[in-house]
């Protein structure tokens, strides 16, 4: 099915096959595209303009908190590393608002 194809994107040697395959994720309802979303930042080879469209869509799920990450900058380890930390406490507490059309965050954990 369409999340196979697309699981098969996500190794793709392409940055910019396995950044759009993790936006599809995410239009699917599927918060795993969102781990994909922040390693395509460490991406060095992902074009600027698809960078920016990354950062943009990941900031709405922080409340616009970037963690500092530049997409002009060369230096954003540490803003990638507080991304992967935000994205490990927070994964599992993430669900799809239907009326917004987008993933947001519980306050809680799921029991």
């Amino acid at each position: 099915g369409a999340k196979q194809a697309l699981q098969t994107l996500l190794g793709d040697d392409d940055p910019e096959c396995r950044a759009c395959a993790a936006f599809a994720y995410v239009h699917l309802q599927d918060s795993s595209g969102i781990g994909a979303l922040i390693d395509s930042l460490a991406d060095d080879d992902l074009p600027l303009l698809l960078k920016e469209q990354v950062l943009a869509h990941l900031v709405t799920l922080t409340d616009g908190d970037d963690f500092g990450f530049d997409p002009f900058g060369d230096d954003n380890a540490q803003a990638i590393a507080a991304w992967q930390a935000w994205w490990d406490r927070s994964h599992d507490r993430l669900h799809w608002d239907a009326e917004k059309k987008a993933f947001r965050l519980s306050e809680r954990a799921p029991r």
